[in-house]
């Protein structure tokens, strides 16, 4: 994953690896950041707004508020590139950072555990 800062001259500017969106949108939340995280993964883009360390809209091609952020968390790699101020697209998910992060780690070990359990009994 690459990260790149906003047009700040005084921002840094880098790659991150081996670091999981979950654990990259919590840091954010946990700081109180506002901006934009613009996710790629093959041929799949998603958005991703934090607002004050609050996760406040997300989208794919495809699905907007907490369907697109589950979506996005279950991309299996991929870059991103950072915005950071307050893009103002307005609110589409319906609950707090802490329970999307959650409810997201939890498909992803579901359906880990799915994946695995079709290896050993095949």
């Amino acid at each position: 994953m690459v990260a790149s800062p906003s047009n700040n001259p005084s921002g840094f500017a880098g790659q991150i690896e081996g670091i999981n969106l979950l654990e990259l949108i919590n840091f954010y939340c946990m700081t109180g950041w506002s901006g934009m995280l613009t996710v790629h993964a093959g041929m799949h883009t998603g958005k991703l707004v934090i607002e004050g360390g609050d996760v406040v809209y997300a989208e794919t091609e495809s699905s907007q508020g907490d369907q697109a952020f589950y979506k996005i968390m279950d991309w299996h790699g991929g870059r991103f590139s950072i915005r950071q101020g307050k893009p103002g697209l307005g609110r589409n998910i319906s609950c707090g950072w802490q329970t999307l992060i959650l409810e997201a780690a939890m498909k992803v070990d579901l359906r880990l555990n799915n994946h695995a359990e079709a290896q050993t009994s095949s």
